[in-house]
């Protein structure tokens, strides 16, 4: 066998031993960013369902909710 024979008989055994796992990564990596698409759109409407509760007006800097967090009248009651 010459030596060209070796490289391209290793060569196609490294292939197709590496195949399936390369193919593999390749299908977790695309189930992942199908999961965090999915996770977004899912904040996203519940951001769109709650418009009162997701400001996006900005005051200084901050939004409209973070400025009111740091007033002194607080959302929950006392508890004593």
């Amino acid at each position: 066998m010459t030596t060209t024979q070796t490289v391209k008989q290793y060569g196609e055994f490294a292939v197709t031993a590496a195949k399936p796992a390369v193919l593999a990564a390749i299908g977790a990596g695309d189930l992942a960013i199908e999961r965090a698409k999915t996770v977004v759109a899912q904040f996203r409407s519940t951001a769109e369902a709650l418009p009162g509760e997701a400001t996006t007006t900005r005051r200084s800097g901050r939004s409209s909710r973070a400025a009111s967090s740091t007033q002194s009248t607080s959302r929950f009651p006392s508890s004593g």
